[in-house]
């Protein structure tokens, strides 16, 4: 099993998503615009459904991940402890997943553009498949990390670590997206 990811234009996001947390949080972004002294303020009540990122390492896929908010869909997967363990098991997740994902976080960060894309890889043998909005944000320092909302449309239930550090799901996929997700989704 592999991991794809396929960008969409963001005229997608604005157009077809049916998600009004991500169109908020994407119209939140474009206001504050690329100015560093802009008031990024707006994003707090989303704050726990948000993954706070630096840019992604080879040699460590999943060390990026600053902050990861306790509604978020990775806590909702992983577990609060999980995502509070400053050193993330890459071995959850599918052998290609950090570099995969790790390329749209890089573009972003590079462009500083936003990235709204498609994610299909797997978790042990269940699959995850998610709709993603990047935004980045740059501070006064010149620091630039990116806000990341991640929008579910299949997932394993809970995983849970056995003694070999291996993903154990529990039963079956939970599907959670409440519409119809992106058209490519259905491809």
């Amino acid at each position: 099993m592999t991991t794809t990811s396929e960008v969409f234009p963001i005229s997608d996001l604005e157009k077809s998503c049916p998600n009004r947390k991500a169109k908020e949080l994407f119209r939140l972004w474009r206001r504050a615009g690329r100015d560093p002294e802009a008031n990024y303020d707006a994003f707090i009540p989303y704050s726990p459904e948000l993954l706070l990122m630096c840019k992604p390492t080879k040699d460590k896929p999943m060390s990026n991940l600053l902050f990861c908010g306790r509604d978020s869909m990775a806590t909702r997967i992983f577990g609060e402890d999980w995502a509070r363990t400053s050193g993330k098991n890459p071995n959850v997740f599918a052998p290609d997943y950090g570099e995969v994902v790790g390329r749209s976080q890089a573009f972003s960060l590079e462009t500083l553009e936003p990235v709204y894309d498609f994610v299909s890889s797997h978790v042990g043998q269940e699959p995850m498949v998610y709709e993603r909005l990047l935004l980045p944000v740059k501070t006064v320092a010149g620091l630039t990390f990116l806000v990341c909302y991640s929008m579910p449309l299949e997932l394993p239930d809970r995983v849970s670590f056995g003694s070999s550090d291996e993903p154990q799901c529990d039963e079956s996929p939970q599907k959670t997206y409440c519409s119809n997700p992106h058209p490519a989704a259905d491809a």
